[in-house]
């Protein structure tokens, strides 16, 4: 006759057995540390998603009033200094303004509508990553 062995099941082992009390402890405030810090980041994305939607809107609205501003700015300009009713002093006068509202108009819609870096810098995640343990670390 063969003999029987006898197999005991034991309960599982307690994984949080081996965790320390005091870590145990902290658990429960690190988790809403964690949340409340979720929180504040989503909210900064959200702020920053609106201000981004504000200035594309201000950008398209500077960009779209240059467009139709320039070339009315150049077809005067080019009408009163090439027209014969007008002294040669108020022409001078004239075109100095007309080239000074020009490079204003341009410089704005530099500065404001195509600041450099203003199409690579974008929105990003504000989350940064814990360093988790690699599957190589003991």
């Amino acid at each position: 006759m063969a003999s029987r062995r006898s197999v005991t099941m034991s309960a599982p082992e307690d994984p949080s057995s081996d965790i320390p009390q005091q870590v145990r402890d902290a658990l429960p405030i690190a988790i809403q540390v964690a949340a409340e810090g979720l929180r504040q980041e989503r909210e900064t994305f959200d702020q920053r998603k609106r201000q981004d939607q504000i200035w594309f809107v201000l950008r398209v609205v500077m960009g779209s009033i240059a467009a139709f501003l320039l070339p009315a700015i150049a077809i005067v300009s080019f009408y009163i200094v090439l027209a014969d009713g007008y002294s040669v002093r108020l022409k001078l006068i004239f075109a100095a303004a007309v080239v000074g509202d020009l490079l204003g108009v341009l410089i704005a819609v530099w500065k404001v509508v195509l600041p450099p870096g203003a199409v690579s810098a974008g929105l990003a995640p504000v989350t940064e990553l814990p360093d988790l343990p690699s599957a190589t670390e003991p």
